[in-house]
């Protein structure tokens, strides 16, 4: 007993010194001391997590809740060494173990319940979440869950979205209402759950979001503010003989990404005689295109993890003007993008949704990519560059053509690659793919199993349902292939005949590589720029003819092409002889410019 007695005191002053591997090995000598077990137990797992020892702290866990079954405190550290190590199975044990024993506590129900919505389990999420509501209505944490719960990642009909996008909109509202009552400490308290998430998914509801866009930007940028000491929220003095402009770039994607795809010769092909670039970097990479973006950067800076530390990295930054190039997607630039931390700042078209953020002054687009009346969609200036407003290159050339045979499709069939995301394939133009089946009783549809499980068998049942009601077989005209690589993602564009782009919401970095491809794209003009981004790369390679203007329109051409092989050779010819006209676009580049010393 008295060697036990020992080891605890000597384990108890190497944890608190945080000495973990010396205090995880004393907690080890005492764990069969049926006295202290649950301490030495639950102690063990911290200081392996705390060492990053990600299997051994799950290991650890598991059996934790082996010893000390009735362990609040055992389980929930299951839950989170079962999330470091992916096990997302035993995590949502663990919340309902937790569940079971403190039936009381809400946040256990709405754990679990945040877990089923991120894997799109949205039925099995909304009990859970109501549970959560029901026990603690005036929980900042419950009430702004249960509120982005609302935006889902896929939609099994038109009224889903109604229904969703009003639960949305009202639980919003609310919210707004209340952190106006608040006071600034309990702003700050609720900062960790509102930069927890983003409205990202609400772009999937294909409406115009600037009303709700600017209730959120109001709501976030106030307890942003309050989360931040004052002294940061003043800008430092600027060197008004400064003999260049200190453009910033910030994002998640600095890397092998859409966004580095898109953007990156914007950083690159700016002229560096009047402009120095900053790279603010939130999400770090290693691969050739994140140690490019660093090597065209004269000033590069990684995010840190704390948040008055990602502020004040920003802020010292100095940046003129300070670009974001996705607002929406990656959630420490969401929140970095609602505090004012430089003098001029600007929203790319990373993400294709207005920010709300009064902090956002610009919204840099192409004139090829808004229409007409694009400014009552943005809360910000909208500024329109020259023609799609980007300096692209293919990454990387452009495979030899493929064989069918290797990605398991049939030789004789019309190939239409459908390669969006899921989400953008909403329930109200399902019918247009069984009416080009219907039409072409040779062709597959192509798709990509780029999702989680849920998401692909959602959209899988949506179809199937819609082409069995037609007399179609979905067995024979739609394929979904398992995860590719993006080599063999490339060469799968060399062996389809066609390229279904998605309706209102159209492809940008896949309409891109389709292109890079030579595959005809088929597309429609949509009514902002979620819906003009394939359709502004037709027109700078002079290819209008292959944008459709309507629904009707869109399946004359996917039928006509699909059934004219020689149409089709046509359209790909010009694709090979005019992309150039898409590439290295230097018209972008001088917008850009001109637009940087304006300001």
């Amino acid at each position: 007993m008295a060697q036990s007695d020992t080891n605890l005191k000597l384990a108890r002053l190497a944890f608190e010194s945080e000495q973990w591997s010396l205090a995880a090995g004393y907690y080890e000598a005492i764990a069969s001391d049926r006295q202290n077990r649950a301490e030495a137990l639950i102690h063990q797992t911290q200081c392996a997590t705390n060492l990053d020892d990600v299997e051994k702290a799950f290991a650890l866990a598991e059996h934790s809740v082996l010893q000390i079954p009735d362990s609040v405190i055992a389980w929930q550290q299951l839950s989170q060494c079962a999330r470091a190590a992916d096990e997302i199975e035993r995590e949502k044990d663990a919340w309902q173990a937790l569940i079971d024993l403190k039936p009381e506590n809400e946040i256990f129900p709405l754990g679990l319940a945040r877990i089923l919505h991120a894997e799109a389990r949205h039925f099995e999420a909304a009990p859970y979440f109501k549970r959560a509501f029901e026990m603690a209505p005036d929980s900042f944490e419950v009430r702004w869950a249960r509120c982005f719960s609302a935006l889902w990642k896929i939609y099994n009909s038109e009224t889903e979205i109604i229904q969703q996008r009003e639960f949305y909109a009202r639980e919003l509202t609310e919210i707004a209402a209340l952190v106006e009552k608040a006071d600034v400490d309990q702003r700050k308290s609720w900062q960790p759950c509102l930069t927890s998430t983003t409205p990202y998914f609400l772009s999937c509801h294909m409406a115009n979001d600037t009303e709700l866009q600017e209730i959120y930007g109001r709501i976030a940028s106030t307890i942003n503010r309050a989360a931040t000491p004052p002294e940061l929220l003043v800008l430092p003095p600027r060197q008004p003989n400064a003999a260049k402009k200190r453009i910033g770039f910030i994002s998640g994607g600095f890397k092998s990404h859409t966004i580095t795809k898109l953007f990156r010769g914007w950083w690159k092909n700016l002229d560096k005689s009047i402009f120095e670039i900053v790279i603010l970097d939130a999400d770090p990479g290693t691969d050739p295109l994140a140690k490019e973006s660093q090597k065209f950067a004269d000033d590069y800076r990684v995010l840190p993890a704390d948040w008055i530390a990602q502020v004040e990295t920003v802020r010292d930054a100095a940046c003129d003007v300070l670009i974001y190039l996705e607002i929406g997607q990656n959630h420490v630039v969401n929140a970095l993008a609602s505090l004012r931390l430089a003098p001029v700042q600007a929203a790319a078209w990373g993400h294709v949704l207005t920010s709300g953020y009064e902090s956002i002054d610009y919204f840099i687009s192409g004139d090829f990519i808004e229409p007409e009346d694009a400014e009552s969609k943005y809360t910000e200036t909208l500024v329109r560059l020259p023609n799609v407003s980007i300096y692209y290159e293919p990454a990387l050339e452009p495979p030899q053509p493929a064989n069918r045979q290797q990605f398991g499709l049939g030789e004789e069939k019309i190939l239409f690659l459908c390669a969006q995301t899921h989400y953008k394939y909403l329930p109200r133009y399902d019918d247009v793919l069984v009416r080009i089946a219907s039409e072409l009783p040779d062709s597959q549809f192509v798709f990509l199993d780029r999702h989680m499980p849920v998401i692909t068998d959602s959209l899988k049942t949506r179809l199937a349902e819609k082409f069995n009601a037609a007399g179609l077989n979905p067995d024979t005209q739609i394929v979904f292939l398992p995860q590719l690589s993006f080599g063999e993602y490339l060469k799968l564009n060399t062996v389809c005949d066609l390229f279904l782009d998605t309706l209102l919401w159209t492809g940008a970095m896949t309409t891109l590589e389709a292109i890079d491809c030579s595959l005809p794209v088929i597309t429609m003009a949509g009514g902002d720029i979620r819906g003009l981004q394939s359709a502004g790369m037709l027109r700078m390679m002079k290819l209008e003819k292959y944008i459709a203007k309507d629904v009707e329109n869109y399946i004359q051409l996917a039928v006509e092409l699909g059934a004219k092989p020689d149409e089709r050779q046509e359209y790909k010819d010009l694709i090979i002889e005019q992309k150039y006209l898409l590439y290295s676009d230097t018209a972008s580049i001088k917008g850009l410019q001109d637009f940087l010393l304006s300001v």
